[in-house]
């Protein structure tokens, strides 16, 4: 249980930073794919549907463990 809360406090960290943070793509390293680059365009033209979909799932995650027993 403290893994799958430990990997949630990480979620909700990231999603904090991409939301908060304008600056957000420094943080993740470089993609040599350059599928991030897709990432962004996508974030950048659906960012309020990102946000509540992002906070909705970190909310549903820490709303399933606080009914753990």
């Amino acid at each position: 249980m403290v893994f799958v809360f430990l990997v949630v406090l990480l979620e909700a960290a990231v999603t904090a930073d991409v939301f908060l943070n304008r600056n957000w793509e420094e943080d993740f390293p470089e993609d040599p794919t350059g599928r991030f680059e897709e990432f962004k365009k996508f974030v950048r033209s659906n960012f309020e549907m990102c946000k509540w979909i992002g906070s909705l799932i970190v909310a549903a995650q820490a709303l399933s463990l606080s009914s753990w027993p």
